[in-house]
Protein backbone atom coordinates (compact mmCIF):
# COMPACT_ATOMS: atom_id res chain seq x y z
CA UNK A 1 0.00 0.00 0.00
CA UNK A 2 1.27 3.55 -1.17
CA UNK A 3 1.32 6.43 -3.40
CA UNK A 4 1.25 5.67 -6.75
CA UNK A 5 4.63 6.71 -8.69
CA UNK A 6 3.59 9.24 -11.27
CA UNK A 7 5.59 7.53 -13.91
CA UNK A 8 4.36 4.21 -13.51
CA UNK A 9 1.43 2.44 -12.79
CA UNK A 10 3.36 -0.46 -11.67
CA UNK A 11 5.33 0.80 -8.85
CA UNK A 12 4.65 3.15 -5.69
CA UNK A 13 6.38 6.36 -5.31
CA UNK A 14 5.96 6.19 -1.27
CA UNK A 15 5.42 2.85 0.29
CA UNK A 16 3.12 2.62 3.80
CA UNK A 17 3.30 -1.06 4.42
CA UNK A 18 4.45 -4.16 2.46
CA UNK A 19 2.72 -7.59 3.23
CA UNK A 20 4.24 -10.86 1.70
CA UNK A 21 1.58 -13.25 0.42
CA UNK A 22 2.76 -16.83 -1.09
CA UNK A 23 1.45 -18.02 -3.80
CA UNK A 24 0.65 -21.76 -4.90
CA UNK A 25 1.85 -23.14 -7.78
CA UNK A 26 -0.59 -26.44 -8.35
CA UNK A 27 0.61 -28.78 -11.19
CA UNK A 28 -1.58 -30.37 -13.66
CA UNK A 29 -3.54 -33.63 -13.01
CA UNK A 30 -1.56 -34.66 -15.88
CA UNK A 31 0.82 -32.88 -17.30
CA UNK A 32 1.59 -32.49 -21.58
CA UNK A 33 4.36 -30.88 -23.51
CA UNK A 34 4.48 -30.85 -27.13
CA UNK A 35 7.64 -29.80 -29.05
CA UNK A 36 8.64 -29.25 -32.60
CA UNK A 37 12.40 -29.83 -33.04
CA UNK A 38 13.04 -28.82 -29.40
CA UNK A 39 11.03 -25.54 -29.65
CA UNK A 40 8.16 -25.43 -27.27
CA UNK A 41 6.90 -21.88 -28.89
CA UNK A 42 3.50 -21.80 -29.87
CA UNK A 43 4.34 -20.07 -33.33
CA UNK A 44 6.88 -21.49 -35.41
CA UNK A 45 8.39 -20.94 -38.73
CA UNK A 46 10.41 -24.17 -41.09
CA UNK A 47 11.56 -24.35 -44.78
CA UNK A 48 9.87 -26.14 -46.79
CA UNK A 49 10.54 -29.77 -47.40
CA UNK A 50 12.37 -30.23 -44.38
CA UNK A 51 11.82 -33.24 -41.67
CA UNK A 52 10.53 -31.91 -38.77
CA UNK A 53 10.62 -33.42 -35.53
CA UNK A 54 8.04 -33.42 -32.61
CA UNK A 55 8.21 -34.62 -29.39
CA UNK A 56 4.87 -35.39 -27.00
CA UNK A 57 6.04 -35.69 -23.23
CA UNK A 58 3.23 -36.59 -20.51
CA UNK A 59 3.70 -36.74 -16.92
CA UNK A 60 1.51 -38.34 -14.28
CA UNK A 61 1.25 -35.89 -11.74
CA UNK A 62 -1.72 -37.52 -9.38
CA UNK A 63 -1.56 -39.42 -6.70
CA UNK A 64 -2.81 -42.59 -8.14
CA UNK A 65 -2.78 -43.98 -11.51
CA UNK A 66 -4.56 -43.13 -14.23
CA UNK A 67 -6.53 -45.20 -16.60
CA UNK A 68 -7.64 -45.64 -19.64
CA UNK A 69 -5.16 -43.37 -20.80
CA UNK A 70 -5.26 -41.76 -24.83
CA UNK A 71 -3.63 -39.66 -26.84
CA UNK A 72 -5.08 -38.25 -30.04
CA UNK A 73 -2.44 -35.92 -32.14
CA UNK A 74 -3.87 -34.13 -35.27
CA UNK A 75 -1.45 -32.94 -38.37
CA UNK A 76 -3.45 -30.56 -40.05
CA UNK A 77 -2.48 -28.55 -42.95
CA UNK A 78 -2.72 -28.81 -47.43
CA UNK A 79 1.26 -29.29 -47.54
CA UNK A 80 1.82 -31.90 -45.39
CA UNK A 81 2.97 -34.98 -47.33
CA UNK A 82 1.23 -37.70 -45.30
CA UNK A 83 3.56 -40.46 -46.50
CA UNK A 84 6.92 -39.22 -44.80
CA UNK A 85 4.91 -39.39 -41.18
CA UNK A 86 7.17 -41.77 -38.80
CA UNK A 87 6.44 -42.24 -35.27
CA UNK A 88 7.62 -44.78 -32.39
CA UNK A 89 4.50 -46.98 -32.12
CA UNK A 90 1.25 -45.87 -32.22
CA UNK A 91 -0.75 -45.77 -35.39
CA UNK A 92 -0.67 -43.26 -37.74
CA UNK A 93 -4.21 -42.65 -39.86
CA UNK A 94 -3.49 -41.13 -43.09
CA UNK A 95 -7.54 -40.77 -43.92
CA UNK A 96 -7.55 -37.99 -41.16
CA UNK A 97 -3.40 -37.57 -40.14
CA UNK A 98 -4.22 -38.24 -37.32
CA UNK A 99 -1.92 -40.15 -34.49
CA UNK A 100 -3.35 -42.31 -31.76
CA UNK A 101 -1.70 -44.07 -29.06
CA UNK A 102 -3.54 -45.99 -26.35
CA UNK A 103 -3.47 -49.75 -24.79
CA UNK A 104 -4.59 -51.57 -28.33
CA UNK A 105 -1.96 -49.12 -30.03
CA UNK A 106 1.21 -48.86 -27.70
CA UNK A 107 -0.19 -51.21 -24.78
CA UNK A 108 3.23 -51.30 -22.80
CA UNK A 109 3.11 -47.61 -22.41
CA UNK A 110 -0.54 -46.85 -22.19
CA UNK A 111 -2.77 -49.72 -20.26
CA UNK A 112 -2.28 -46.90 -17.61
CA UNK A 113 -0.57 -44.39 -16.38
CA UNK A 114 1.79 -45.15 -12.82
CA UNK A 115 1.83 -42.34 -10.22
CA UNK A 116 5.12 -40.14 -11.56
CA UNK A 117 5.32 -41.83 -14.82
CA UNK A 118 6.99 -39.37 -17.34
CA UNK A 119 6.82 -40.60 -20.86
CA UNK A 120 7.96 -38.97 -24.31
CA UNK A 121 6.35 -40.11 -27.71
CA UNK A 122 8.23 -38.34 -31.27
CA UNK A 123 7.18 -38.42 -34.39
CA UNK A 124 8.72 -36.71 -37.52
CA UNK A 125 7.30 -35.39 -40.95
CA UNK A 126 8.01 -33.37 -44.26
CA UNK A 127 6.08 -31.26 -46.35
CA UNK A 128 5.08 -31.35 -49.60
CA UNK A 129 6.42 -29.22 -52.37
CA UNK A 130 5.15 -25.69 -51.91
CA UNK A 131 4.95 -25.50 -55.54
CA UNK A 132 5.18 -27.51 -58.89
CA UNK A 133 3.67 -27.25 -62.69
CA UNK A 134 0.85 -29.08 -61.62
CA UNK A 135 0.52 -27.90 -57.45
CA UNK A 136 0.70 -24.56 -55.82
CA UNK A 137 -0.32 -23.25 -52.30
CA UNK A 138 -0.47 -19.86 -50.95
CA UNK A 139 0.78 -19.59 -47.18
CA UNK A 140 1.64 -23.24 -46.16
CA UNK A 141 0.95 -23.53 -42.62
CA UNK A 142 0.56 -26.92 -40.33
CA UNK A 143 -1.46 -27.00 -37.28
CA UNK A 144 -0.02 -29.90 -34.55
CA UNK A 145 -2.71 -30.48 -32.12
CA UNK A 146 -2.44 -33.03 -29.70
CA UNK A 147 -5.40 -34.22 -26.46
CA UNK A 148 -4.81 -36.65 -23.80
CA UNK A 149 -7.70 -38.09 -21.72
CA UNK A 150 -8.03 -40.76 -19.11
CA UNK A 151 -9.46 -41.46 -15.79
CA UNK A 152 -8.16 -40.72 -12.61
CA UNK A 153 -9.47 -42.53 -9.58
CA UNK A 154 -9.93 -40.21 -6.87
CA UNK A 155 -11.04 -40.47 -3.27
CA UNK A 156 -14.10 -43.39 -2.70
CA UNK A 157 -12.66 -44.65 -6.08
CA UNK A 158 -15.28 -42.64 -8.02
CA UNK A 159 -13.37 -42.15 -11.78
CA UNK A 160 -12.75 -38.59 -12.97
CA UNK A 161 -12.06 -37.92 -16.24
CA UNK A 162 -8.84 -35.53 -17.13
CA UNK A 163 -8.51 -33.79 -20.55
CA UNK A 164 -5.07 -31.85 -21.25
CA UNK A 165 -4.34 -30.28 -24.72
CA UNK A 166 -1.69 -28.66 -26.51
CA UNK A 167 -1.32 -27.02 -30.22
CA UNK A 168 1.34 -25.33 -32.43
CA UNK A 169 1.15 -23.72 -35.47
CA UNK A 170 4.25 -24.07 -37.67
CA UNK A 171 4.11 -21.89 -40.88
CA UNK A 172 6.27 -22.75 -43.84
CA UNK A 173 8.56 -20.31 -45.06
CA UNK A 174 8.54 -19.89 -49.19
CA UNK A 175 11.19 -21.50 -51.42
CA UNK A 176 12.85 -19.05 -53.08
CA UNK A 177 15.55 -20.39 -56.12
CA UNK A 178 17.89 -17.77 -58.03
CA UNK A 179 19.76 -19.43 -61.00
CA UNK A 180 22.20 -17.65 -63.33
CA UNK A 181 22.40 -18.84 -67.01
CA UNK A 182 25.34 -18.08 -69.10
CA UNK A 183 24.66 -17.98 -73.26
CA UNK A 184 26.84 -16.25 -76.46
CA UNK A 185 24.17 -16.86 -79.31
CA UNK A 186 20.68 -16.79 -79.21
CA UNK A 187 19.88 -14.82 -76.29
CA UNK A 188 19.08 -10.50 -76.26
CA UNK A 189 22.43 -9.38 -77.11
CA UNK A 190 24.43 -9.46 -79.79
CA UNK A 191 27.90 -11.70 -78.60
CA UNK A 192 31.13 -10.91 -79.93
CA UNK A 193 35.21 -12.46 -79.39
CA UNK A 194 36.10 -15.59 -79.77
CA UNK A 195 35.16 -18.67 -78.25
CA UNK A 196 37.05 -20.36 -76.49
CA UNK A 197 37.76 -17.40 -74.94
CA UNK A 198 41.62 -16.64 -75.39
CA UNK A 199 44.03 -14.72 -73.48
CA UNK A 200 43.67 -11.28 -73.21
CA UNK A 201 41.10 -10.95 -75.67
CA UNK A 202 37.88 -9.77 -75.24
CA UNK A 203 34.76 -12.35 -75.31
CA UNK A 204 31.47 -10.74 -74.56
CA UNK A 205 28.36 -12.85 -72.90
CA UNK A 206 24.49 -12.51 -71.79
CA UNK A 207 23.93 -13.48 -67.95
CA UNK A 208 20.44 -14.08 -67.17
CA UNK A 209 19.32 -14.26 -63.99
CA UNK A 210 15.66 -15.80 -63.22
CA UNK A 211 14.03 -15.36 -59.90
CA UNK A 212 10.79 -18.27 -58.81
CA UNK A 213 9.03 -18.14 -55.57
CA UNK A 214 6.82 -20.50 -54.45
CA UNK A 215 3.62 -19.74 -52.05
CA UNK A 216 4.53 -16.53 -50.16
CA UNK A 217 4.07 -12.85 -51.13
CA UNK A 218 8.02 -11.32 -50.65
CA UNK A 219 8.86 -7.76 -50.02
CA UNK A 220 12.06 -5.55 -50.52
CA UNK A 221 12.97 -7.97 -52.73
CA UNK A 222 16.96 -7.29 -54.13
CA UNK A 223 19.39 -9.67 -56.11
CA UNK A 224 23.15 -8.28 -55.49
CA UNK A 225 26.42 -9.91 -57.07
CA UNK A 226 30.18 -8.69 -58.25
CA UNK A 227 32.03 -8.73 -60.69
CA UNK A 228 35.33 -9.99 -61.09
CA UNK A 229 38.18 -7.91 -61.61
CA UNK A 230 38.74 -9.52 -65.62
CA UNK A 231 34.82 -8.83 -66.04
CA UNK A 232 34.05 -5.36 -67.38
CA UNK A 233 30.10 -4.12 -67.06
CA UNK A 234 28.86 -3.36 -70.46
CA UNK A 235 25.52 -1.46 -69.30
CA UNK A 236 23.38 -3.03 -71.51
CA UNK A 237 19.88 -4.75 -69.27
CA UNK A 238 17.00 -6.08 -70.61
CA UNK A 239 14.31 -5.79 -69.97
CA UNK A 240 15.10 -2.22 -69.51
CA UNK A 241 12.01 -1.27 -67.41
CA UNK A 242 13.62 -3.42 -64.12
CA UNK A 243 15.61 -1.64 -61.56
CA UNK A 244 19.23 -2.52 -62.33
CA UNK A 245 22.60 -0.38 -60.89
CA UNK A 246 25.93 -1.08 -61.14
CA UNK A 247 28.47 0.55 -58.72
CA UNK A 248 31.86 1.07 -60.32
CA UNK A 249 33.78 1.27 -57.17
CA UNK A 250 32.60 -1.45 -55.44
CA UNK A 251 31.74 -3.66 -58.89
CA UNK A 252 28.69 -4.98 -57.45
CA UNK A 253 25.44 -5.44 -59.33
CA UNK A 254 22.02 -4.65 -57.38
CA UNK A 255 18.70 -5.65 -58.86
CA UNK A 256 15.73 -4.19 -56.78
CA UNK A 257 12.72 -6.17 -57.52
CA UNK A 258 10.93 -5.10 -54.24
CA UNK A 259 7.38 -6.95 -54.31
CA UNK A 260 7.61 -10.68 -55.41
CA UNK A 261 4.29 -12.25 -56.25
CA UNK A 262 3.70 -15.75 -54.80
CA UNK A 263 3.59 -18.57 -57.57
CA UNK A 264 6.18 -16.70 -59.36
CA UNK A 265 7.98 -18.80 -61.98
CA UNK A 266 5.09 -21.49 -61.61
CA UNK A 267 1.55 -20.14 -62.86
CA UNK A 268 3.11 -16.69 -63.17
CA UNK A 269 6.42 -16.26 -65.53
CA UNK A 270 9.86 -16.04 -63.31
CA UNK A 271 11.05 -12.65 -62.69
CA UNK A 272 14.48 -12.49 -64.69
CA UNK A 273 16.85 -9.91 -66.02
CA UNK A 274 19.71 -10.42 -68.46
CA UNK A 275 23.02 -8.36 -68.88
CA UNK A 276 26.16 -8.02 -71.11
CA UNK A 277 28.96 -8.71 -69.66
CA UNK A 278 32.65 -8.54 -70.86
CA UNK A 279 35.22 -11.39 -70.46
CA UNK A 280 39.29 -10.32 -70.63
CA UNK A 281 40.90 -13.61 -69.41
CA UNK A 282 44.71 -13.61 -68.24
CA UNK A 283 46.94 -16.52 -68.58
CA UNK A 284 47.06 -17.40 -65.08
CA UNK A 285 43.32 -17.85 -66.42
CA UNK A 286 44.47 -21.39 -69.42
CA UNK A 287 42.30 -24.04 -69.05
CA UNK A 288 39.81 -22.82 -66.52
CA UNK A 289 35.64 -21.59 -67.23
CA UNK A 290 35.90 -18.41 -65.06
CA UNK A 291 33.27 -17.32 -63.04
CA UNK A 292 31.46 -14.14 -64.74
CA UNK A 293 29.44 -13.17 -61.68
CA UNK A 294 30.90 -13.59 -57.59
CA UNK A 295 28.26 -14.89 -55.23
CA UNK A 296 24.88 -13.47 -56.87
CA UNK A 297 22.64 -13.58 -53.92
CA UNK A 298 18.67 -12.78 -53.19
CA UNK A 299 17.19 -11.03 -49.99
CA UNK A 300 13.97 -10.43 -49.49
CA UNK A 301 11.28 -10.11 -46.30
CA UNK A 302 8.56 -13.49 -46.42
CA UNK A 303 5.46 -11.23 -45.49
CA UNK A 304 3.63 -14.67 -44.13
CA UNK A 305 6.55 -15.90 -41.67
CA UNK A 306 7.55 -12.42 -41.05
CA UNK A 307 11.39 -13.60 -41.46
CA UNK A 308 14.29 -12.71 -43.95
CA UNK A 309 15.04 -15.09 -46.88
CA UNK A 310 18.56 -15.39 -48.50
CA UNK A 311 19.31 -17.45 -51.78
CA UNK A 312 22.82 -18.19 -53.31
CA UNK A 313 22.71 -18.66 -56.74
CA UNK A 314 25.83 -20.88 -58.11
CA UNK A 315 28.34 -18.35 -60.02
CA UNK A 316 27.51 -18.81 -63.93
CA UNK A 317 30.87 -19.52 -65.82
CA UNK A 318 31.98 -19.33 -69.65
CA UNK A 319 30.38 -23.13 -69.44
CA UNK A 320 26.98 -22.21 -70.96
CA UNK A 321 26.01 -26.13 -70.18
CA UNK A 322 26.00 -28.09 -72.93
CA UNK A 323 28.43 -30.75 -73.52
CA UNK A 324 28.91 -29.63 -77.16
CA UNK A 325 30.14 -26.36 -75.41
CA UNK A 326 32.34 -27.88 -72.59
CA UNK A 327 35.37 -27.40 -74.75
CA UNK A 328 34.52 -24.47 -75.75
CA UNK A 329 34.00 -22.93 -72.10
CA UNK A 330 38.12 -23.01 -71.34
CA UNK A 331 40.54 -20.49 -71.37
CA UNK A 332 43.02 -20.43 -74.58
CA UNK A 333 45.68 -19.21 -75.64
Amino acid sequence: VGLAETDSKDDFKVKFTTIPKSISLIRPFLAMDLAIDGDFAVDLVRSGGTQIGGRLTYTNNTGGAIVDPQIILKLDGEVLNDSTVELAGGFFNSNDNTITWNKITKPDLFTEIAVGQSETLTFNFKTKTLATRQAVYKNPEIIVSSVITGKRIGEGSVPEDIKVEAAKRIKIQSDVALNAVTTFAGGPFENTGPIPPKVENDTTYTVTLNLTNSSNALERGKVRATLPPYVRWNNKILPSNENVNYDAASRSIEWDLGNVREHVGFIDPARSISVQLTLNPSTSQLGDSPALLINPTFTGYDTFTQTELSQISEAPTTDMGRLSDLDNAKVVQ
